[in-house]
């Protein structure tokens, strides 16, 4: 028996005249002081589809009744269908389609397959109005109900009224290419599993797609009027191949040569064959064995490429073979890490066995002094370059007393070498003279050697003590919690504690920097993670300055246990996964209240210092198997369904999790010469799994992005780095297990410059480079070189690029932005920076007390400028690199305190004196209960004052800094409004509140706030099953609200909730056949039988 369901008696005469009730805890109901008239009798519950009596899902259909009858029952169903059929454009049925169904509202994700007549049914969906259903089938593209290609454009199924029929989807190939592969000559057939590439640039359109038994393939949903779509195949038993059509075999084996084709019903065939094969062997100068190498041919004169890699080699002859090369005079080129690259002239005519290479040391060194290195102490020194493929990096270690020496010898030859000293004893430093990578100035050893690298060690180092005190219960010999300091302008530190009987145990880090903003937090896996000074979350945190005389002794805390969740997880097979399987538990209302742990040998689990909540999501990954969610009916892959674990009362035990095998998606990367790619970023993400990951391409171009969960919604992105000229390029509906998906990346447009200062014309080395492009979803960041220049390449052409030079805080120039197009390469802008001024004070309480993150903001409307900083632990707030001007507002926000503002002058010593704000909490709720995750707003007009937050998990919301006071009388027209659109609700407000009031508002739904109706043409014939009419709902100002669709089961009811009661709204009711569409206006609380002027069915 269900209790707490709303039922409603309507009169069926007068809509105004209605009664409603909720059921008992036995599921009964009873109405009373009814009028002596016919009533229809209807259950109206959230988490159910409409019902009226008897058992009928519409008014429509729904039989009166009379007062004083008893047993008007109902039986609720807890989930509805979907039906429909699947046929091609020629009307043929397909069989063993997948279909799916997604709800964001209620994160459902469903799934089926046809059967032989087309037909399917998802069984069993909980209530929504939301379903998207599309249908994927291997040999046509994605189709979404009713007939579009992206999911933004779905017509959502809606199950209000249960179960729907007829949500029929026709699929259709759409513009194709096909052809057949073939070996050697034109007839002996490839065979299944050859991976064809099909690819426009113009259009980032197309595919990879697998030739079948017959070697035959076909891509089918290309763009029309697409040009410039290239063939290609990449076996690596034989030659790359291209299709054209004007050459024997219509194939030729250099990129450079394919020629671009429309689509069309044309078979273009493509013929395989094998290359020459070129071995050696490769050694040393010093006679070490080289683990590792890549050999790489390349003729400009051909535009041919050939490519291997050796691995493991133990050999000081190591072995290799170069297959599949072409006739020609090659460039060779081997790399290795730790001996310089090895060029020389290769001519191949046929295969070869006698090309051997002889690799020397690398000559380059990089050079300096440490200063102030104190007795015992050791640090280590790096130098990295970002644009070497093999043997990035080498380092040294330095110890000794006072001004010690160093050189990192056998450097490969490289213009952006960064060298960063690091130690256990002081903070990390890179040259010259700063704490972030990003703001090192870069080493040229291009063409010679570099000395003056010069590191100078503080007199005194910060360092951060105190003390961890375990709990009286719980603590067990052994448990460790880790403490870290992090900045976001100096060395992060961190050490571990044990316990070990001693409740109280000490900690001290070392090695960090002289700066005002370091956080302190302890964490472990049985804990909850606490910041200093005993808070939970990280905003809250106090900050710790060592840049001050004051020893930073005594940061201290106090451990809690916390909640804990503990299960065990299996591998599919039902044995335990074993150790190192990473285990988390997050919040799904609060993003700050999660942890993690990784299993034990048996592939038990324990995660500890949670939250009391309701809504946690417990899931395991490791990085070759996809991501796996508990649910006690069985773990799945998809977070929407994973179960929420209840901590409110107690622990949650035995909440197991297994994972399954896991799918790849693999290829590689090249440019538009064939040559292998390497770094290029590669990411797969599927919408409807939830997932995401991604890997760097190899020195071969190749990628592999692991344990992936099975999905068909793929969407790969190979995005290049910077410093990288390639355009980024992005494949859609790629099927998890995909092999060879290869990317062929054009060159983009370059634009290059320098940044100098206005009055001197001295280079500027310290700012950031920002260039953003909305039209092509584009946005870098890099720095400056060490004679203030940059370059940008990878570009498409555009006219919406913004470039913002934005100067480091340690520099006094102007952030500079520009606007402009790029139709070609721009290689010598010229950016001046002007001189800045700053603006600094402090933020403080009425005592005196400073006020610690407060967030302060600049703006001159004079110089359409705008700036900001945080108060620190002081409450002091420096705002840099803005220009000089007379008319700065200043505004101070802080949550706990209400806004204030005040013109400043460049030059004075600001300070703000925040005045003690109140609060206004309360809980939203609708007649279920609480209502979690919907905004509520607070507004003034007196103030003015806007603001809005979320509620929780339970429903409630508080906002804070809320003033008392203005102009010495009591803030009373305070109102508070709950957005109930998004669950279903119409907006309700409460007004003259005032700081310190709690209030409770219930959303309530009722007719009042509704329209119902039919649609009928202008015979009174009801629009019949399968047919597609949307309701489109706006005010009496023509402002755009929502639209509905009327149901296509036949019943030709449509139901408008969430509007607000007693208004009238225009309704537009669209027919798609044929593009009708007629518009009246109409109030909330009737029962519209709403007929067209003409006859449309």
């Amino acid at each position: 028996m269900l209790a707490g369901i709303w039922v409603q008696a309507q009169d069926i005469n007068d809509v105004y005249n209605t009664r409603s009730v909720y059921t008992d805890e036995a599921g009964r109901y009873t109405f009373t002081g009814l009028f002596d008239v016919a009533h229809y009798v209807e259950v109206l519950a959230i988490d159910y589809p409409y019902q009226a009596y008897t058992l009928a899902t519409s008014r429509a259909m729904a039989e009166s009744v009379s007062i004083n009858e008893t047993h008007i029952d109902f039986v609720l169903s807890t989930g509805s269908n979907i039906h429909g059929r699947v046929t091609n454009n020629k009307n043929v049925m397909l069989n063993n389609v997948m279909i799916y169904a997604i709800s964001d509202s209620t994160d459902v994700y469903a799934s089926t397959s046809t059967n032989e007549a087309g037909q399917y049914t998802l069984t069993n969906l909980p209530f929504a109005t939301d379903y998207v259903v599309y249908a994927d089938s291997g040999d046509y593209p994605i189709q979404y109900f009713d007939t579009v290609d992206n999911r933004n454009d779905a017509q959502f199924v809606d199950l209000t009224y249960g179960t729907v029929k007829n949500v029929n989807i026709v699929l259709n190939k759409g513009p194709i290419i096909r052809g057949n592969v073939r070996i050697n000559d034109s007839t002996t057939s490839a065979g299944q599993g050859i991976m064809v590439n099909i690819f426009s640039d113009s259009t980032q359109t197309g595919g990879t797609v697998s030739t079948d038994a017959n070697g035959v393939f076909e891509l089918g949903g290309l763009n029309a009027n697409a040009t410039d779509y290239i063939i290609s195949i990449w076996e690596p038993d034989y030659l790359p191949a291209f299709y054209k059509s004007s050459v024997a075999n219509t194939t030729v084996y250099v990129m450079a040569d394919a020629e671009e084709i429309a689509p069309s019903d044309v078979y273009r065939n493509i013929v395989l064959k094998k290359g020459h094969t070129v071995c050696g062997h490769v050694s040393t100068i010093d006679s070490s064995v080289v683990e590792s190498f890549s050999v790489e041919f390349w003729s400009s004169a051909t535009n041919g490429y050939a490519f291997t890699q050796v691995t493991d080699n133990t050999a000081a002859e190591a072995n290799y073979c170069v297959k599949n090369v072409l006739s020609g005079t090659y460039e060779a080129m081997i790399q290795a890490d730790g001996y310089a690259d090895q060029t020389g002239n290769v001519t191949v005519s046929g295969n070869r066995s006698d090309v051997d290479f002889v690799l020397d040391l690398p000559s380059r060194a990089i050079g300096g002094t440490v200063y102030n290195l104190g007795s015992g102490k050791q640090v280590q020194i790096s130098a990295c370059s970002d644009s070497l493929m093999i043997g990035k990096c080498k380092s040294v270690s330095v110890s000794g007393n006072g001004d010690i020496g160093y050189t990192i010898n056998g450097l490969k030859p490289a213009t952006d070498y960064v060298v960063e000293l690091w130690s256990a004893s002081y903070p990390d430093q890179v040259y010259d003279g700063q704490t972030q990578l990003s703001n090192a100035t870069k080493v040229n050893v291009k063409s010679t050697n570099q000395s003056g690298i010069d590191f100078t060690m503080p007199e005194v180092v910060p360092e951060i003590s105190g003390t961890v005190t375990f709990p009286d219960t719980g603590a067990v010999s052994g448990d460790s919690v880790a403490v870290q300091a992090f900045s976001d302008n100096g060395t992060s530190g961190s050490t571990t504690v044990t316990f070990n009987a001693a409740k109280v145990v000490t900690y001290r880090i070392t090695g960090l920097s002289a700066v005002t903003d370091y956080k302190v937090l302890v964490w472990s896996s049985k804990y909850k993670t606490q910041y200093f000074d005993n808070v939970f979350t990280e905003s809250d945190a106090a900050l710790v300055n060592t840049a001050d005389d004051q020893t930073d002794n005594a940061i201290n805390f106090i451990l809690t246990t916390g909640r804990q969740i503990t299960g065990q997880v299996f591998q599919s097979n039902g044995t335990p996964v074993g150790a190192g399987v990473y285990v988390e538990a997050q919040s799904i209302g609060n993003v700050n209240a999660w942890s993690g742990t990784t299993t034990e040998s048996d592939g038990t689990y324990l995660i500890g210092g949670l939250d009391a909540r309701s809504d946690y999501i417990v899931s395991a990954k490791k990085t070759d198997i996809p991501k796996a969610y508990y649910n006690s009916a069985g773990s799945v892959q998809t977070k929407s369904l994973a179960e929420k674990v209840n901590l409110i009362d107690d622990d949650a035990e035995s909440k197991d999790i297994t994972i399954q095998t896991g799918f790849s998606i693999q290829g590689t990367v090249r440019d538009t010469l064939g040559k292998s790619i390497f770094g290029v970023w590669v990411s797969a993400s599927s919408e409807t799994k939830d997932v995401g990951s991604g890997v760097y391409s190899a020195i071969d171009g190749s990628f592999k992005i692991k344990g992936l969960p099975d999905a068909n919604d793929y969407v790969v992105k190979a995005i290049p780095q910077s410093g990288q000229t390639y355009i980024k390029q992005t494949k859609t509906g790629i099927t998890a297990g995909a092999t060879g998906l290869n990317f062929i990346l054009e060159t983009g447009f370059t634009l290059a410059g320098s940044v100098m200062a206005e009055t001197t014309g001295i280079p500027i080395t310290r700012a950031d480079v920002l260039l953003s492009s909305t039209d092509n979803d584009y946005f870098y960041k890099g720095g400056l070189d060490v004679d203030g220049q940059f370059e940008i390449g990878g570009l498409l052409a555009g006219s919406d690029y913004v470039l913002t030079i934005k100067p480091d805080a340690s520099i006094s120039y102007v952030k500079k932005t520009e606007k402009f197009s790029i139709n070609a390469n721009q290689l010598n802008k010229l950016i001046f920076l002007a001189r800045s001024v700053q603006i600094q004070g402090s933020v403080q309480l009425a005592d005196g007390s400073p006020v610690n993150n407060a967030w302060v903001s600049v703006f001159s409307l004079n110089r359409n400028t705008s700036a900001n900083d945080w108060t620190d632990t002081n409450g002091a707030f420096a705002i840099t690199n803005i220009p000089d001007a007379t008319d700065y507002v200043l505004t101070v926000s802080h949550a706990d305190y209400p806004e204030k503002q005040k013109n400043v002058s460049i030059g004075e010593n600001i300070v703000i004196t925040l005045v003690n704000g109140g609060r206004i909490t309360g809980q939203a709720r609708s007649e279920s209960g609480p209502l979690p995750n919907v905004f509520v707003e607070l507004w003034s007009e007196s103030l003015p004052l806007f603001k809005n937050v979320m509620t929780d998990a339970n429903g409630n919301f508080v906002f804070t800094g809320v003033p008392l006071t203005k102009n010495g009388f009591t803030v009373s027209d305070y109102e508070i409004t709950v957005d109930g659109d998004t669950v279903g609700y119409p907006d309700k407000t409460k007004k003259g509140l005032k700081a310190g009031d709690s209030v409770i508002i219930t959303l309530e739904r009722t007719l009042e706030n509704e329209i119902k109706g039919t649609v009928s043409d202008d015979d009174g014939t009801l629009m019949p099953a399968g047919e597609n009419v949307t309701v489109y709902v706006y005010t009496e100002t023509w402002d755009y609200v929502k639209a509905v669709a009327v149901a296509s089961d036949g019943t030709a009811a449509f139901n408008i909730t969430g509007l607000q009661a007693g208004e009238k709204y225009y309704l537009a009711f669209y027919y798609a056949a044929d593009g009708t569409m007629e518009y009246d206006l109409y109030r909330t609380a009737q029962n519209i039988p709403f007929k067209f002027s003409k006859e449309l069915w």
